[in-house]
């Protein structure tokens, strides 16, 4: 893999990550200024409409080099961690009040994971490569779960704007005993 490609993957994963940061901030300005988080937006640094237009740029920006590295894997990569962002940040559906936050965190873990795994083309193509081997699907399975129960802990720091929220979390749903 050469270092342009490596470029336009670390690109690729570090503008939708700020995509999916910027959108999250965006729905969660509620929450963020009962815990007295300090975002852009709380902090009253520049208006949600501003805030959305930097956010499509970083989508943009995440969508390119996607496509640019000539596998259909990459824009997929791109376009199921949106769909991701949405189902857990914005409404109606907003599953981040569901409990399964940590979950989402696996699902976006074991993305940056493909991103890297996978080998861009020097043309346009279906094809996968290297393919999904049986260890690798173990090693999704392990990245998953590890990364998914790691992150728990931090559900402990929002807990008094979750539980004001009725979102589910570990210490919501159980208490901090």
């Amino acid at each position: 893999e050469t270092g342009i490609c490596l470029f336009f993957k670390i690109l690729a994963v570090t503008s939708l990550w700020e995509f999916t940061h910027i959108i999250n901030d965006i729905f969660d300005e509620k929450i963020d200024k009962i815990l007295g988080k300090k975002t852009l937006i709380t902090s009253s640094l520049i208006s949600k409409k501003t805030y959305f237009k930097v956010a499509i740029l970083f989508l943009t920006i995440s969508i390119l080099p996607s496509l640019i590295l000539k596998r259909i894997i990459f824009p997929l990569l791109v376009i199921f961690t949106i769909l991701l962002n949405f189902i857990y940040s914005v409404p109606p559906l907003r599953l981040k009040r569901s409990g399964l936050k940590s979950c989402f965190i696996g699902l976006g873990s074991i993305i940056v994971f493909l991103f890297g795994y996978f080998w861009p083309s020097t043309h346009f193509t279906l094809q996968i490569y290297p393919p999904l081997t049986h260890e690798i699907i173990l090693l999704l399975i392990l990245l998953f779960f590890s990364a998914s129960v790691g992150t728990v802990i931090s559900d402990l720091k929002d807990f008094k704007g979750d539980k004001k929220h009725g979102i589910k979390t570990i210490f919501t749903v159980f208490g901090l005993e």
